[in-house]
């Protein structure tokens, strides 16, 4: 059932407007012209109206019922009825409204056709509905598919943020949310990465297609920054129920404290836990460097290397105090955080929650650190467990075998069964267990020869 009477026209964009061609206008306008109620509107002689037109009102209101229930309406400052009874054309549409989830829609013009079932909407106007609020030029409903399309730009705000996107289709009974490129910038109700969502943190991300469906939301060549992580990556997925966020193809990850690169990344935000998949490459940042900003930068991945493609000789004995002085660098274990590390592995599995902050490395990870005057200390295990709350890193190998290896530039070497190295600001401490291992020197670093005794060198007592 409509309810139409002449005094102004609601006009409606998108949703409302749907709703009530199909079934209002449509309908109406078939059995009105049959009975001619309205002949006053009607064309009376020649001069009156255009030859296409049947019918023409202005200021005028209409109304869809069903069940005795308001179910659409919408206000028109002038609308023509063409004499086929299938194409419309409105102008000065404003107050649309329709039941279907509070949506509402305005707009400047329109025009409806029948025989593609095609409402179109043009010049400034506005879409509303539960899942966003978008202005922008353009807007056509699609009454057999029931979806709204707006091919151009589109400007809002949607899933708590705002919205800057080249193009929205959105279907209103799956209620499915697609986008073309563009930008959304807002604070998620759950941060991507962070263990305790910040205050005012807010996120930006880009990318080139976005679309949602049943609470999951997947972007294609996304960036997403919030001022202190960036992470980008060829195709993102938040599962929202699940609380799981997923990133695949060539993924990189730029913080503070470390950058990283790896072919996947699962963030499983319920049990505060991240695994790192697939030719993994960490970069941990020096002490010095961890509270600039976090930049996009190139990170280089460290070759896989063997133990054996390492020169095993001792490079030439060093000629000046400060020579000297980086080989006591290279030794010492206190300055761990002063240098870059770089680290490769298969998987790299985390758990970020404060207070238990640990990490399992496997897949026989390496690890580099580059020291001055060309100097370098490496590491290899054939798994790894750092518990970040001790600032304790454990090496271990296969049953059986001396897998972990250390060395460095100077030609010192251990090899063990297992061992344990200290990250702590100065602290050096390591131990090695099951194992063999082998210091370089010069003869100028040993203590000279006993007069009394003879011999010389260094002495070692207890069993060794």
């Amino acid at each position: 059932m409509q309810h139409f009477h002449k005094r102004y026209l609601p006009l409606a964009v998108g949703l409302p407007v749907a709703a009530f061609l199909s079934f209002g206008v449509y309908r109406w306008v078939a059995n009105t012209l049959k009975s001619d109620p309205f002949a006053t509107y009607k064309k009376q002689n020649p001069d009156d109206l255009p030859e296409n037109v049947a019918l023409a009102s202005t200021d005028t209101s209409f109304t869809r019922y069903e069940s005795g229930n308001p179910k659409a309406s919408f206000y028109v400052k002038k609308m023509t009825i063409a004499r086929n009874r299938q194409v419309y054309a409105f102008e000065g549409v404003s107050n649309g409204q329709i039941e279907w989830k509070g949506s509402k829609y305005e707009g400047e013009q329109g025009n409806w056709n029948g025989f593609s079932k095609l409402l179109e909407i043009t010049g400034k106007l506005r879409v509303k509905c539960k899942d966003f609020d978008v202005a922008s030029k353009r807007v056509i409903y699609d009454e057999l598919r029931r979806t709204i399309s707006i091919p151009v730009g589109v400007d809002g705000t949607a899933m708590n943020g705002t919205l800057k996107v080249a193009n929205l289709l959105y279907s209103m009974d799956s209620e499915v949310l697609e986008t073309g490129a563009g930008e959304w910038n807002g604070t998620p109700s759950k941060n991507f990465f962070q263990e305790v969502p910040a205050e005012n943190r807010t996120w930006k991300i880009k990318y080139d297609n976005f679309k949602k469906s049943s609470g999951i939301a997947t972007y294609v060549n996304a960036r997403a920054e919030d001022g202190e992580v960036i992470v980008i990556a060829p195709a993102m997925t938040w599962d929202e129920k699940q609380d799981v966020l997923t990133a695949t193809g060539n993924v990189r990850y730029f913080g503070k404290n470390s950058n990283l690169i790896a072919d996947k990344v699962v963030v499983y935000r319920k049990e505060k836990r991240a695994i790192f998949s697939g030719n993994v490459t960490m970069l941990v940042k020096p002490k010095a460097a961890s509270e600039e900003p976090a930049k996009e930068t190139i990170i280089v991945p460290l070759p896989p290397m063997v133990p054996e493609s390492i020169s095993k000789n001792r490079p030439p004995a060093p000629d000046s105090e400060d020579q000297k002085r980086t080989e006591e660098e290279i030794r010492s274990g206190k300055n761990l955080r002063d240098y870059p590390l770089i680290l490769v592995a298969p998987q790299i599995e985390y758990w970020y929650k404060k207070g238990e902050r640990r990490a399992k490395i496997i897949g026989s990870p390496q690890a580099r650190q580059e020291m001055p005057n060309n100097g370098w200390r490496y590491a290899w295990a054939n798994s790894a467990y750092y518990d970040a709350e001790r600032e304790k890193l454990e090496l271990f190998s296969s049953k059986n075998k001396k897998e972990v290896i250390v060395k460095n530039s100077i030609g010192d070497v251990f090899n063990a069964g297992r061992g344990m190295l200290s990250t702590k600001e100065d602290d050096d401490d390591f131990e090695f267990w099951e194992g063999s291992g082998t210091m370089t020197s010069r003869d100028e670093d040993l203590p000279p020869p006993d007069k009394k005794k003879g011999g010389g060198g260094v002495r070692l007592r207890g069993a060794i």
